[in-house]
């Protein structure tokens, strides 16, 4: 299996379902053994959407409408028991708020004092922020929170988290011990 990026043009649709558009249109850019993964618009201007796909390329040919990350699965029931909220913020050139320096902790702390549950992750509290994470606040990888609001994932809280480091080979002594 090989993960490889794809920049890829999409023309600006007038009317319609954007989603089944995006899926329509990755479908197009992919070959049978590809399962997109991410997919991001990251300019537009009047003619054409300029988009990432990042695909999983696979050994055998896959259904790619089972696996698509276009997929919308409305949840059967509504729970309106509490409050939750996500919050999400862009990294990249000319953000205002957010990205690796997780300058976005204050406004994490603000809006979790107003809801049961906040939602977020690493572009808003970086890891050095974890210890200072509203005790009512998950803290998920980008695609999960992308899973979630498609109605593909769930979240439940979690008692303890554990925190892998992986390193490459280090020149420094210190480091390779």
């Amino acid at each position: 299996m090989k993960v490889s990026e794809k920049k890829i043009t999409i023309p600006r649709l007038p009317t319609g379902n954007l989603l089944n558009y995006f899926r329509e249109q990755c479908q197009a850019h992919c070959t049978p053994w590809e399962i997109p993964l991410r997919f991001i618009v990251t300019e537009t201007d009047e003619d054409f959407f300029h988009c990432e796909l990042d695909v999983l390329e696979t050994a055998t040919p896959d259904s790619f409408a089972d696996k698509s990350i276009f997929n919308y699965r409305q949840r059967p029931f509504e729970d309106n028991s509490s409050f939750n909220a996500v919050l999400v913020t862009p990294t990249g050139i000319a953000a205002q708020l957010g990205g690796h320096a997780g300058d976005a902790n204050a406004l994490a702390k603000f809006l979790a004092s107003g809801c049961d549950t906040l939602i977020t992750h690493p572009n808003v509290l970086n890891a050095s922020d974890i210890n200072e994470i509203p005790d009512n606040c998950l803290y998920v990888e980008g695609s999960v929170i992308s899973r979630l609001l498609m109605g593909s994932a769930g979240l439940s809280p979690v008692r303890a988290n554990r925190i892998l480091l992986l390193m490459d080979n280090h020149e420094h002594p210190i480091i390779k011990a």
